[in-house]
């Protein structure tokens, strides 16, 4: 006959027994860290004072300059040029697209206009990736075979890493008729032997 003081310690020894074996599933589950890239928008506005006619003084050239290059406005960014009913837009597109940087230009009145006459409109895509390396699941015999926590990680903040355009996430581009020619023209030059070769290298230093 057992003491109630070793009934009581049976009955802890089978309760940690039963969770040594107990399902991975318990301890951590796909759902408490998604693999995935999140996609967050980004609004941003750089606002220029300028006469009727539009032109930009040397003041406020410098200004959008350090605002052009502080935010790296570039390929995948969505390029607004807003300006007052009164205000000429064209001079700030111009200038723009010298910059490689394509505008589209806006005109509003009233309590929407830009207090100093014109304002520029940057919106783009960003990606915010997932909280990697992830080993939330316990590193211990799983029994259940069950996925790692850690799994795909990796290969997924990555992508989201390399992306030109974040904006390719939500919805891919189309791409557009194929250019017949150009490819018909690299099948004869490598029929008829006239490949460009490949530049020579080496990997030493």
């Amino acid at each position: 006959m057992t003491s109630p003081r070793s009934r009581s310690l049976l009955s802890l020894m089978a309760a940690a027994c039963l969770a040594a074996c107990a399902p991975t599933a318990s301890y951590w589950t796909e759902a408490q860290s998604p693999k995935q890239n999140q996609i967050e928008a980004v609004r941003l506005m750089h606002d220029l004072r300028v006469p009727a006619s539009g032109s930009l003084s040397a003041a406020e050239i410098a200004g959008l300059e350090g605002f052009l290059a502080r935010h790296r406005v570039s390929y995948g960014d969505d390029v607004t040029v807003i300006a007052a009913a009164n205000r000429n837009a064209a001079p700030l597109a111009d200038y723009l697209r010298k910059q490689g940087i394509v505008a589209q230009q806006l005109s509003v009145g009233g309590g929407d206009a830009p207090a100093g006459g014109l304002r520029l409109l940057v919106e783009r895509y960003v990606v915010v990736p997932p909280n990697c390396p992830d080993w939330s699941k316990p590193s211990r015999t799983d029994y259940g075979n069950a996925t790692m926590s850690n799994l795909g990680c990796a290969n997924t903040a990555n992508l989201g890493l390399m992306l030109a355009n974040p904006r390719d996430l939500i919805q891919g581009r189309e791409p557009g008729d194929a250019d017949g020619t150009a490819s018909a023209s690299a099948v004869q030059r490598y029929r008829a032997g006239k490949v460009t070769p490949l530049e020579k290298g080496s990997t030493t230093q």
